[in-house]
C-alpha cells in the first residue's frame, strides 16, 4: 500500500543497538552523506522511553547529561 511504502521509506535509515553501535552507525551515515549535522527522531511508546532513548544517544555520542 502507499502507506506501507511510506513507512518503509522512513525506516530506511534506522540506528538501533547499544550506544556505541548507534554512534558508529551515525558516524558512518554522516560520512557517507557528507553531512556535518544530523537530526534524529527518538521512538518510544511513552515519554519515559523516549527520554531514555535520548539519554542513551547522548551517552553514545559522548554528550554531557542535562541538569536535573
Amino acid at each position: 500500500s502507499p502507506q506501507g511504502a511510506s513507512i518503509d521509506s522512513m525506516m530506511r535509515y534506522t540506528a538501533a543497538g547499544t550506544p556505541d553501535q548507534v554512534r558508529a552507525y551515525l558516524d558512518d551515515f554522516a560520512t557517507s552523506c557528507g553531512a556535518d549535522e544530523l537530526m534524529v527522531v527518538l521512538q518510544g511508546r511513552t515519554v519515559a522511553a523516549r527520554l531514555r532513548a535520548a539519554e542513551l544517544l547522548a551517552e553514545g555520542v559522548e554528550l554531557a547529561p542535562l541538569p536535573a
